[in-house]
């Protein structure tokens, strides 16, 4: 099962979306994360955060390292920025990381929702069962 949280407000204006910019892009960020959407239940954050200590739950940050050390992690999250994350998950690849073992329910976490949409749908394309 898949869950996330946003711990920041989303964006209002233009309907949640930032302003138009001329230029033509074929999928657009809110294209991307959109079709999980209604698969993934979002997760207040004070019940995402009484599964920290549970053993069948990983925490995912997808922010970048500046970030994480700017405004720091979940005790015990995994840092995997969103450009490291497909490398993280694949168990083929020199980087996997042993925590995506399959086996436990994974919470992606961010400032604002986006960061982990993205990761969520990412690990939903690779396959993760338990999101």
């Amino acid at each position: 099962m898949i869950w996330r949280f946003d711990v920041g407000a989303r964006r209002t204006e233009n309907n949640g979306r930032p302003p138009k910019i001329a230029q033509d892009i074929l999928n657009s960020t809110v294209d991307i994360v959109t079709p999980a959407l209604p698969s993934v239940p979002a997760l207040p954050a004070d019940e995402a955060l009484a599964l920290v200590s549970s053993p069948g739950s990983v925490f995912v940050d997808p922010r970048d390292g500046a970030e994480q050390a700017k405004n720091g992690r979940v005790p015990g999250a995994n840092a995997s920025s969103r450009g490291t994350l497909a490398f993280h998950i694949d168990p083929e690849s020199p980087a996997c990381n042993p925590a995506f073992n399959r086996d436990k329910i994974y919470v992606f976490y961010c400032a604002s929702g986006g960061r982990s949409d993205g990761a969520r749908t990412l690990a939903i394309d690779k396959d993760i069962p338990r999101l």
